[in-house]
């Protein structure tokens, strides 16, 4: 069996797609806009086959020590049971601790999956967010509700809106992947990335509209600590 990371590690866009619930061309879409905006491929594979596969993010741009977020994290069906993602996570950790991040992170979907990583060695939890979170469609239903219209506006104003807190390949990625789906967008002084077919709801809005919104329970990430000191928040990155 083979850990491979970077350009030369197979992935498998079909695992990808049935594990997400996608067509094969849109997980290649995807895929591809990740990967050239410096996601990470990371697989073990073995006899050309790819057994367990996730994606590696760099996150907390701008000079502090960066994090690798795990997105998409998936396992062949036939090969489920063996330990194969608690492989694939350690590898990864090896990796990442050998060229400078400070931690391994994800967001679990779920209580069961959050217990489960901590098994496997996310010992620590910090919230997620900062200046962008994400955002509830009953958060936003006063602002959108017609008295504050959503005013288009090009998506540089609301990445500098947002700062630091996403990551530019990440929020870029947003905009592009969904295509005509969604769209940048000032609400009074405030900005959002929103669904165009329905502006009730947000993928990401500014830290003045979350707090106006009351946005009540932040996102928080699980780390595995590799070295060195760990932020005290983390960029959310988009998608989720």
């Amino acid at each position: 069996m083979t850990f491979s990371v970077g350009k030369k590690a197979p992935f498998s866009a079909l695992l990808y797609a049935e594990t997400f619930g996608l067509g094969v061309a849109e997980a290649e879409s995807d895929l591809s806009v990740l990967f050239r905006g410096g996601a990470l491929p990371l697989s073990l594979s073995a006899e050309g086959k790819v057994l367990s596969e996730g994606i590696g993010i760099p996150l907390w741009e701008g000079g502090a020590t960066p994090v690798l977020y795990l997105y998409a994290l998936a396992t062949d069906p036939p090969s489920r049971g063996q330990g194969l993602l608690r492989t694939l996570i350690r590898e990864s950790a090896l990796w990442a601790g050998a060229h400078g991040y400070a931690a391994l992170c994800l967001l679990p979907a779920d209580a069961g999956l959050s217990s489960a990583y901590r098994r496997m060695g996310f010992t620590e939890e910090r919230p997620a967010g900062g200046a962008a979170v994400l955002a509830e469609a009953e958060d936003l239903s006063l602002f959108l509700d017609g008295t504050v219209p959503p005013i288009p506006c090009p998506p540089d104003e609301v990445y500098a809106s947002l700062g630091s807190a996403l990551s530019q390949s990440l929020f870029f990625y947003a905009l592009s992947s969904l295509g005509d789906g969604v769209g940048a967008f000032r609400i009074g002084a405030e900005h959002a990335i929103l669904f165009k077919k329905d502006p009730r709801y947000a993928l990401a809005v500014s830290a003045g509209l979350a707090s106006l919104a009351g946005r009540r329970a932040p996102h928080c990430y699980l780390l595995m600590p590799l070295a060195g000191p760990l932020p005290q928040a983390i960029p959310e990155p988009l998608p989720r």
